[in-house]
């Protein structure tokens, strides 16, 4: 886990493949106002997410709809902070 200085958790920039699909329900409205801020070059809230073991390297703890929004556009990678490492 990356720790900044102030022994705060680091933002880094992961690979969206890397995380595990969540399924969002009802926020059909939210994925598409992301998708419009990240598209008109703004950058959204870091999503937070767990590592782990497994196929996928980390799992979303809060930041669902951004990372949908993200994969839908065709961005690669994505913010994040890595708030627990289960490895």
């Amino acid at each position: 886990m990356t720790i900044d200085r102030r022994g705060n958790n680091a933002m880094t920039r992961l690979r969206l493949c890397h995380i595990a699909p969540l399924v969002c329900r009802g926020g059909g409205i939210a994925v598409r106002r992301y998708m419009k801020t990240m598209l008109a070059g703004e950058e959204a809230l870091p999503i937070s997410v767990i590592k782990q073991r497994g196929r996928y390297r980390y799992r979303i703890f809060d930041g669902a709809h951004r990372a949908r929004a993200a994969r839908r556009i065709g961005r690669r990678t994505i913010q994040a902070t890595i708030i627990a490492d289960e490895t």
